[in-house]
């Protein structure tokens, strides 16, 4: 890892600081991750930094197209076809050891009918971290659903 990058590093880190949103620290640590992936580069730290930043945001805003409001089911943006099939398939999905706890425990709650106000209760976090725990196990759902 160049010098530079643990400066940028260093620099981002300082950005974040000012922050507590869980935007924010999505942001970071995904503009992170893109200083670790590329820690050949070299360049001026604060615009290695910036550039990171402003990437890592982009990609946030394409991701926040596919998010879904708290109401919808867990399956609404599915095939059509009969319930008990989606209850078997879900089910089925839910049992697979690759599907991560956090979000195996988020898809039951969905699938029982809690808000987001009674799982973020129940896990003892925020509204908005439940609401990224949401999107985050919709998507490796879908992405289940899809192999099933």
């Amino acid at each position: 890892m160049t010098n530079e990058i643990f400066k940028a590093i260093s620099y981002l880190q300082g950005m974040v600081k000012k922050t507590n949103s869980q935007y924010s620290l999505d942001r970071y640590e995904r503009a992170l991750d893109e200083l670790v992936r590329h820690h050949e580069k070299s360049g001026d730290p604060q615009k290695l930094a910036y550039s990171a930043w402003r990437n890592a945001g982009i990609a946030l805003k394409k991701r926040s197209k596919y998010l879904v409001s708290d109401s919808e089911a867990v399956w609404d943006y599915l095939p059509a076809s009969t319930s008990s099939i989606h209850e078997h398939m879900f089910v089925d999905i839910l049992n697979r050891s690759i599907l991560n706890e956090r979000y195996r425990k988020i898809l039951q709650f969905l699938y029982e009918g809690l808000s987001v106000e009674e799982i973020a209760l129940r896990e003892g976090a925020t509204k908005e971290q439940v609401r990224v725990w949401i999107s985050r196990a919709r998507a490796a759902f879908r992405l289940l659903w899809e192999v099933a």
